[in-house]
């Protein structure tokens, strides 16, 4: 994070040649996961919650335990399975 950030002039040009290096620098698991959490915050912000509600339903979701770790809920399965 830091090192684009002092990297950076502002120009586009300088985002181009910055880019592929930044995107590099983190790994594929950690883009995943937050494009889960990103997905997450816009389901919430499409049944109309606000800022804060969306937060909270973010954070509800993520602190989830299962009691079982050799299996998931069938509910999650198959909303695994509709994506």
């Amino acid at each position: 994070k830091n090192w684009l950030r002092e990297h950076c002039d502002y120009t586009f040009e300088t985002l181009r040649e910055n880019m592929p290096k930044a995107l590099r620098s983190v790994s594929v698991e950690l883009i995943r996961k937050w494009e889960h959490r990103a997905w997450r915050f816009v389901d919430a912000y499409a049944e109309g919650l606000g800022a804060r509600e969306a937060q909270q339903k973010v954070k509800e979701f993520s602190s989830r335990r299962y009691k079982s770790h050799r299996r998931i809920p069938e509910q999650l399965a198959q909303a695994m399975d509709a994506t």
